[in-house]
């Protein structure tokens, strides 16, 4: 996530700074051209490295950088299919073939492999471990390093970048051209001279203005004491949220969590990242689908992700799914990113969480409390006397009353209410629409921290549960139907 102050020099930078297209040659577009050739520098001093060994491409994220060079790279179509499980010595020096490592699942279980010296044409996809690791090019040379900045430092987004090794040009051929991209080009004897470097893979014109902002971001990093910093203390946060996860019992010593990872304790910071993943489990051993702890997680403020994470083969090696599996799932109406996550009592997905430079331990407070309220089973036995009791032995009393002025939003209990034909008076009169949807707590459970009531005033009064902000609406107003008055928009 970006900081506050962050975003506050990004606004303040916009106010003074206007840019224009790199590609013309008057004075703004210059001034454009300079702050993007200083943005390439910036980026390889981050990673210990210079321009004499590396150049920046700009792309919009990290699948656009992995998707120029599977598309460049001259790959031998004779050997093109080879399926490895590990870096080994089936890694010959023949040129100009492919290698996919199966078992590296780093976004998923957070270890961190930079392969080094195999003899191969080395592609690293970097997103996850730059987001809280240094990455020093001068020791590890992969040939090419794909990655997102958001990733970095939360903003902006829609920027990445490939960093090609300058000896690896030769491994690469781009076999098209747009605009930008091209010295000389004649359509009818379909003839060009691609640019060199960076400018022949940089197609149209570039974000320049979120190019510009990338300094900020280099900025906060260094206000949190540099990427070793950021390291330490994501590590050390995902060792306490690791060890805390597993120490979680039921009653009868089952475990509460599973989690996934390639050794039973949290790796070294050398060799492992901020990331656990994991699923929760009933007392009897099944499991709770991870749309339910998701939905939980929101009432206590956690926001984590759930699912495949984008990376079937983890899913795949940590949670048994087989390529069968996979198509008889979809036949029963599964999709990435629904909320099917159980199907025949066997998980489809998992939790992640992910600690960053603005996390605290009171985050894995949070989550420890979560997982105790709601997934570990309670000590507490029901006496005999209430096991024996039937509902004849009680007087029930209605104690407080309840009415819901806005669907899905909480409210708040009262002694009476206004009786009238279809329910209370005002009960379920308005509800929350965004882009001509209705929001409902299913899908939005974040919706529990609102609450709404109907003052003596006449006035519906929706506000945070903890009172620290709120919104007054008169229901004098005359509401009719396809009446195109805004009451309030964005609040």
């Amino acid at each position: 996530m970006p900081s506050k102050c962050q975003m506050e020099e990004i606004a303040k930078l916009h106010l003074q700074l206007f840019l224009a297209n790199p590609h013309s040659h008057h004075a703004t577009a210059l001034k454009t051209e300079q702050i993007v050739n200083s943005a390439r520098l910036r980026v390889l001093r981050h990673f210990n490295t210079t321009i004499d060994d590396y150049f920046v491409v700009f792309t919009q994220n990290t699948t656009h950088a992995l998707k120029i060079v599977a598309e460049c790279f001259k790959f031998d179509s004779e050997n093109s299919n080879k399926k490895l499980s590990t870096v080994s010595k089936k890694l010959t020096s023949e040129p100009f073939q492919f290698a996919y490592l199966y078992d590296s699942h780093h976004s998923v279980i957070g270890l961190r492999h930079v392969v080094k010296n195999v003899g191969w044409s080395v592609c690293l996809d970097a997103a996850s471990l730059v987001s809280t690791s240094s990455l020093d090019l001068s020791v590890y040379r992969p040939n090419f390093v794909a990655f997102s900045f958001y990733k970095m430092f939360g903003f902006p987004t829609g920027i990445g970048a490939l960093l090609i090794r300058r000896d690896s040009t030769t491994s690469i051929e781009k076999r098209s051209f747009a605009g930008g991209t091209v010295q000389s080009v004649d359509e009818m004897n379909l003839f060009f001279i691609l640019r060199e470097n960076e400018r022949a893979y940089e197609e149209g014109t570039l974000n320049y203005y979120a190019i510009a902002q990338l300094q900020k971001g280099f900025d906060e990093i260094e206000r949190c004491g540099g990427m070793r910093a950021i390291q330490k203390l994501t590590h050390s946060l995902g060792s306490k949220a690791f060890a805390m996860l597993k120490s979680k019992k039921h009653p009868n010593g089952l475990p509460v969590v599973e989690i996934y990872s390639q050794s039973e304790d949290f790796e070294s910071i050398e060799k492992q990242g901020s990331i656990v993943a994991f699923n929760l489990k009933r007392p009897d051993g099944g499991y709770y689908g991870y749309s339910e702890v998701d939905k939980m997680c929101a009432i206590f403020g956690l926001e984590l992700r759930t699912g495949c994470f984008c990376n079937v083969g983890a899913c795949k090696k940590y949670l048994g799914i087989t390529s069968e599996l996979i198509m008889e799932n979809m036949s029963k109406g599964k999709r990435c990113g629904d909320e099917i996550d159980l199907i025949n009592g066997k998980p489809t997905g998992a939790v992640r969480i992910s600690f960053g430079r603005s996390s605290t331990i009171e985050d894995i407070s949070a989550l420890e409390q979560m997982t105790d309220t709601c997934f570990v089973e309670s000590n507490e036995s029901i006496s005999a006397t209430v096991q024996n009791s039937s509902l004849t032995m009680y007087t029930p009393s209605v104690i407080r009353l309840f009415s819901y002025p806005i669907k899905s939003i909480g409210s708040v209990g009262k002694d009476r209410y206004d009786l009238e034909q279809k329910g209370f008076k005002n009960d379920r009169m308005f509800m929350i629409v965004q882009n001509d949807v209705t929001l409902n707590f299913k899908m939005h459970p974040e919706l529990c921290r609102l609450k709404a009531t109907i003052t003596d005033r006449n006035e519906l009064n929706l506000q945070t549960v903890y009172n620290n902000d709120s919104f007054v609406l008169s229901l004098d107003n005359s509401f009719k139907e396809n009446d195109p008055k805004v009451v309030c928009k964005n609040t």
